[in-house]
């Protein structure tokens, strides 16, 4: 971090410091040990003595309120000294554990009387105290600090010799060593297995663990995290279990899968691993308080009955009120979820839809089909065409109640006694599709579709605030009230132009489109205030279009021939005479 820094200071008075910072980012975690050499020497006409000038190093998350100290006093270099064991002497080479600053967070927060709190709130300990086999260095703490996360760094000089001093210090190769190389594992366990045609299953199991990473990582790159999860998908026919000649489609699909994230930080106190904030908590509430916000947590189910059917009976006449013509589907997902920041989390989502559709047999009446007066003549054509049905070709109908739960809490970590409650997110709706195709002769085509989307409030009383208790299943069978309708009507007609032989070459289709759409007015907008004090209703909102096209295609082959321009080609072969040769 710093390679070489050095300088001068003159008249430091007692207990004042001078320092210089810098702003970095750096993580210390995967290292062992802070090391720095310092220098200290008096200037001409000074009597500088050991340990009158103390060298500090400051680093957090920033220098007022959250930052680790560390202290030792500086043995002083006599004048012509030359070789590097009398420039940088062993007793002024910091060399901290990184794992004392852990052990003096832990104190900190148990607030251990072996901690010396100063006026300004640094508290300071001796390193032999903590359990350092050394005694040259002095450790402060003050807040939260984290040196996982170093933001700032400064380093200076503190004067505690009583007497005002000069002197000329340096510090040179601040730098982290003894990288902890320890390494993880992953591994990917796959299973797809079925039972004939009745089932399929398929689980997928995933593990890293911490210090696994890829090659081309580096120890500072690899994850800190142990992960675990496992993902199970079955897919079951059930119809398979009933009599065949039920003819029933039971396709049940089922979902479970789980993540497990334990980081080896606890999230909060970043520098403190959290089997280490674990031990150190007597309180079994508290230690289940840390150990499930430390923990990222996600479950997720899903079950669905997708395409539930009774299949048709070829062999069978089918009626509009067949059973047969219904198709039935069901879903629901569910999320569990906590971490760090989210207390608990419930998403669901439940879908279920009803879908109806039947086509009829087609019942077209040709009454001049086969009239020979319209036949002598192809300008008789366009009549002896003449058909219409008494049927639709089809009609349908699809309804689907859609309702999206979610009930979230976020954590609180710090603050204490002010709770937070949970936020509802409610997104619950009916909907129904309808709609018909309608040949009404074989060159009329109607088509007709409407949709309707309602928006349910169950969830809301009679003063229009919320009602928290209610979960996703409550009043399920509610309609609503209608937030948009649509309507389309789509006519296409062949005109009958070419069934006049002298315009068979024209064929011509014109299409009709009309639409229709009710929109009500949004809640905040609903209303406004006259300047007479009134209070006026806006209404809802109305709107309607319609097309007309015209698409003609002239076919000139048909009409060069017609017209004569194209020679008939004669296939036929002239005869052969036959020649008798005799002899």
């Amino acid at each position: 971090v710093y390679d070489k820094l050095g300088g001068t200071v003159n008249g430091l008075e007692s207990d004042d410091a001078r320092a210089v910072f810098k702003n970095v980012n750096v993580d210390m975690r995967q290292f062992k040990k802070l090391r720095m050499f310092l220098h200290a020497e008096a200037v001409q006409d000074n009597d500088l003595q050991d340990d009158e000038l103390i060298a500090f190093i400051r680093f957090g998350n920033d220098f007022t309120d959250n930052f680790y100290q560390v202290e030792m006093p500086l043995k002083v270099t006599p004048h012509g000294a030359s070789t590097p064991e009398e420039v940088w002497p062993s007793e002024n080479e910091i060399e901290l554990p990184l794992d004392l600053l852990t052990k003096l967070k832990i104190l900190s927060l148990q607030n251990d009387p072996i901690i010396t709190v100063e006026p300004n709130g640094i508290g300071y300990v001796e390193e032999e105290a903590i359990g350092s086999s050394d005694n040259r260095l002095t450790l402060g703490i003050k807040g939260n600090p984290n040196f996982g996360l170093v933001r700032t760094l400064m380093i200076g000089i503190k004067n505690k010799s009583g007497d005002i001093q000069r002197g000329e210090v340096w510090f040179n190769e601040l730098r982290m060593s003894d990288m902890d190389n320890k390494g993880g594992y992953a591994a990917v366990a796959n299973l797809d297995t079925n039972f004939a045609d009745f089932a399929n299953v398929s689980a997928t199991t995933r593990v890293s663990t911490i210090g696994f990473g890829a090659l081309e990582q580096g120890p500072n790159e690899r994850s800190r995290e142990d992960v675990f999860q496992y993902d199970i998908v079955t897919n079951l026919n059930l119809g398979k279990l009933l009599p065949k000649k039920w003819g029933i489609n039971l396709p049940f699909n089922y979902a479970v899968g789980e993540e497990t994230i334990t980081p080896r930080f606890d999230p909060f106190y970043q520098d403190i691993e959290l089997d280490q904030l674990l031990d150190i908590t007597t309180d079994a509430t508290e230690r289940a308080n840390i150990e499930q916000r430390a923990i990222d947590y996600t479950k997720r189910t899903s079950f669905n009955l997708i395409g539930v059917k009774k299949e048709k009976n070829p062999e069978k006449k089918t009626h509009f009120y067949d059973v047969e013509n219904l198709t039935l589907s069901y879903s629901l997902n569910e999320t569990e979820h906590h971490d760090y920041e989210i207390e608990n989390l419930i998403d669901k989502q439940n879908r279920t839809t009803v879908d109806y559709a039947y086509t009829f047999k087609p019942k077209s009446v040709e009454p001049f089909k086969n009239t020979k007066l319209f036949k002598k003549s192809g300008y008789y054509k366009m009549l002896s065409d003449f058909n219409f049905n008494f049927l639709p070709t089809n009609v349908s109908f699809s309804s689907n109640i859609i309702r999206q739960f979610n009930r979230q809490r976020f954590r609180l970590v710090e603050v204490q006694g002010i709770g937070l409650g949970d936020l509802y997110r409610r997104n619950y709706f009916f909907n129904y599709t309808y709609g018909f195709n309608y040949n009404l002769t074989k060159s009329l085509r109607l088509n007709y579709t409407a949709s309707s989307n309602n928006i349910v409030r169950n969830y809301l009383d009679e003063n229009n605030l919320p009602i928290d208790g209610l979960d996703i299943w409550d009043d399920y069978w509610n309609v609503g009230e209608s937030n948009q309708h649509n309507q389309q009507l789509v006519v296409n007609y062949d005109l009958p132009i070419n069934k006049i032989p002298i315009l068979s070459f024209v064929k011509s289709t014109y299409t009709y489109t009309g639409d229709y759409n009710w929109q009500r007015a949004s809640d905040a907008f609903s209303t406004i205030t006259g300047e007479d004090g009134n209070i006026y209703a806006l209404g809802n909102t109305i709107q309607n279009a319609n097309s007309h096209k015209l698409n003609t295609t002239l076919n000139m082959d048909m009409f060069y021939k017609y017209i004569g321009l194209t020679k008939t080609k004669n296939n036929k072969k002239k005869p052969v005479a036959n020649k008798d040769k005799s002899v």
